[in-house]
């Protein structure tokens, strides 16, 4: 894995790293989190400038984290991981030590150093240097500013015709499948942090929120579409505490809702056959069976397929799995050929996180990160509980906004990308767990004000203080 960083070491990159990172930590010393928001941007649109830029897209992305927590420490904050991230550290630990029996080395190389230098220091540094709610709306300010361009170029490239197409699929600027995960995440973080505003905020996170959901589905993205249909529920329920219950109290309403999901079921695909192009619309929304894709055993491309393999694998190894990157190898396994023309670098993966990790890493793997996304559960139930004591506007906007991001970062890793390339799941865990320090930070400040004030009323009283309880008893 090293030999792997070392080779991508250019005298360029090197040169690059000297002028570029210079004003970065400069930066990270003084707005540690404005770096780290800053890897979104460079994440989205680096690879627009990747002739002027002399190394990956990953690279580039990975070192916003990594000065950030620079930074943070430059800014003498403190280390208080949770439970989350320690998780994160053995599962990836766990990730390098099963690449030596791997049944892909190479792919799986390359999926645990970007593990290494990305999904985790981002996670990471979120933990680290949002400390306080004015870090996490810088961080959510930059977030959502980049979406709403994203959101932006990609209707402009429609109406102007100059759009990138993939077959019938709308590309955008990054290719029809991120594309759709960023244009979804763009309606659900304008929708949420620009819409409750005054006017002219609402106006401009309702139209981009709306104008982004067309675009999505010109995509031909099923997962994108399921995620935004998913989150609508999901966020309501952490935003009100009897939402389902009421739901299902009041008759008018659950009756009302039935019917608008039956008949969007029934002619949905009619209507989108009208809107979208012709071989779009029926090679993906024609019906249920076209739109989840079950597909055929004998295509590497089915879903059943994949779930399959994965099961066969974990029956073949249920400990130790096959390795990072060993599920390429159980398939190539199944089939009785190599997939993706043989090259040993191509991803390949079960297109849902939890058989990803069951696969390659085995059980351990696997409750690892079922711990990770209990604790993360756990700080939603937190939200739930502390939402309606937030009397900031600001602050419940910034809560929402952020337990919207991780719900629909995790529906999307449950059909998408594999594992190092969940950047949504991981940057929504990232901005939880943020969640949580800022929460953290604040007890303490609380603490300690009321200690001081204590014990200033003891040291100027000490008749009427002397019998008192000592301070963590009281």
């Amino acid at each position: 894995m090293v030999d792997t960083v070392l080779n991508t070491l250019t005298f360029e990159t090197l040169a690059l790293a000297l002028f570029g990172l210079v004003p970065l930590l400069i930066l990270a010393s003084r707005r540690p989190e404005v770096v780290l928001a800053l890897g979104l941007p460079a994440l989205l649109f680096s690879g627009q400038l990747k002739a002027f830029i002399p190394i990956s897209t990953s690279a580039v992305c990975a070192v916003f984290p990594l000065v950030a927590i620079a930074g943070g420490m430059l800014k003498g904050y403190r280390f208080r991981f949770g439970r989350i991230e320690k998780a994160f550290i053995l599962l990836t630990v766990l990730m390098y030590v099963s690449l030596w029996y791997s049944h892909s080395p190479v792919y799986g190389t390359e999926k645990v150093v970007l593990v290494v230098g990305l999904s985790l220091p981002l996670v990471l540094a979120a933990s680290y240097t949002l400390v306080t709610f004015e870090a996490m709306k810088r961080v959510l300010n930059i977030i959502s500013a980049t979406l709403a361009i994203y959101i932006a170029a990609s209707a402009v490239a429609k109406l102007s015709g100059a759009e990138a197409v993939v077959g019938d699929r709308f590309a955008a600027i990054q290719g029809p499948t991120m594309a759709a995960r960023y244009l979804g995440l763009g309606a659900v973080v304008c929708l949420c942090w620009w819409c409750p505003r005054e006017t002219v905020w609402k106006a401009g996170g309702f139209a981009l929120g709306a104008g982004a959901i067309p675009l999505v589905f010109l995509t031909g993205t099923r997962t994108a579409i399921a995620a935004l249909a998913g989150v609508v529920p999901a966020v309501q329920w952490v935003r009100e505490k009897e939402f389902f219950r009421s739901l299902f109290r009041r008759g008018g309403r659950t009756y009302l809702l039935l019917i608008v999901v039956f008949v969007a079921s029934l002619f949905g695909p009619l209507l989108l056959s009208h809107a979208l192009p012709q071989g779009l619309a029926e090679g993906r929304f024609s019906s249920w069976g076209s739109f989840f894709n079950p597909g055929e055993l004998r295509y590497p491309t089915s879903h059943v397929l994949d779930t399959v393999v994965a099961w066969d694998a974990f029956c073949d190894s249920p400990v130790a799995g096959f390795g990072a990157g060993g599920y390429k190898g159980a398939m190539e396994d199944h089939v009785g050929r190599l997939v993706h023309g043989g090259d040993p670098r191509h991803p390949t993966y079960p297109h849902n996180v939890f058989l990803e990790f069951l696969t390659e890493q085995g059980l351990p793997g696997l409750l690892l990160f079922c711990y990770m996304m209990y604790h993360a559960l756990r700080i939603l139930l937190d939200v739930r509980r502390r939402l309606p004591r937030l009397t900031e506007p600001s602050e419940r906007m910034a809560v929402i906004t952020v337990s919207a991001f991780f719900i629909y970062g995790f529906l999307v890793a449950q059909t998408a990308v594999d594992i190092p390339r969940q950047h949504i799941l991981w940057w929504g865990l990232g901005l939880l767990v943020g969640l949580r320090r800022i929460w953290g930070e604040r007890a303490r400040t609380v603490r300690a004000s009321a200690g001081a004030k204590y014990l200033g009323k003891a040291a100027a009283e000490p008749g009427e203080y002397s019998r008192c309880p000592p301070l963590q008893q009281a």
